[in-house]
């Protein structure tokens, strides 16, 4: 677009006729007929005159006129080149702050993958590891080795008992098929040795858990927090190394 069309398009979208912006500009209606139909070049005051009487500033009067005819016509106006060099001074300053940005994703994110595959930041920990299990709840009733003697308890109760060989032998199996119902293994690991056994209060009663082994493990939660690093540190580099190519891209645009 030219500077003529560009004057007859903001004159048109204010709805002013010739004659009256001529008018708010202070020059003759046949001069500004001659911009209009580029043929002639407005001065630096002239075009001032008709931008204040237009009610827009330098940004919107450039706002579609080819860059050719604005280089060429218009930036030896010193208003217009003033904004010019400011309007690069600030694009200059973007792209630095967007290539600062970038670099320092993609440091950082080295960093991290690096960090984290070599397990520098957070070092996985061998220690023991003591599992504890309890076989169900103790009724406050009852003995706390109630699960470790129950068959043998069970047997000697039902041996009481004057009864035939058939009969006392329905009566023991129906009894531990009841007992076994009780059964509930609780396992708890802990990093702590809490002794041969300990004690823990439940609903309806209490647990013993009793110690069963103990092995070496390596603290699995560590690798679980390097593992995160390196894939953070993947993403922060891939976005920097996208933010080069966008700004390569733009460039060349």
């Amino acid at each position: 677009m030219n500077i003529g069309e560009r004057i007859k398009q903001l004159r048109t979208d204010k709805n002013l006729t010739q004659p009256q912006l001529a008018e708010l500009a202070n020059i003759e209606q046949s001069y500004l007929s001659k911009l209009e139909n580029d043929k002639s070049i407005p001065s630096a005051e002239i075009l001032m005159a008709v931008l204040r009487a237009l009610s827009i500033d330098i940004p919107t009067f450039l706002t579609g006129i080819d860059e050719s005819v604005i280089e060429r016509h218009l930036l030896q106006m010193p208003e217009i080149a003033v904004y010019r060099n400011t309007e690069s001074h600030l694009r200059i300053r973007a792209v630095k702050r967007w290539l600062l940005v970038s670099a320092l994703c993609c440091a950082v994110g080295l960093a991290l993958v690096f960090g984290g595959l070599k397990q520098l930041l957070f070092s996985p920990v061998t220690a023991n590891v003591y599992k504890y299990v309890s076989d169900g709840v103790i009724l406050v009733d009852e003995p706390e080795d109630l699960f470790d003697q129950w068959e043998f308890n069970l047997h000697r109760k039902v041996s009481a008992v004057h009864l035939s060989n058939p009969e006392l032998e329905l009566i023991f199996q129906t009894a531990r098929d009841e007992f076994r119902k009780r059964l509930s293994n609780d396992n708890e690991l802990s990093i702590v040795n809490k002794g041969q056994k300990f004690k823990v209060e439940v609903s309806g009663g209490y647990r013993i858990y009793q110690l069963r082994g103990v092995d070496l493990d390596t603290n699995r939660m560590f690798e679980r927090y390097n593992n995160w690093l390196a894939v953070v540190g993947a993403f922060l580099t891939f976005g920097g190394l996208f933010g080069f190519l966008v700004e390569l891209r733009l460039r060349r645009l």
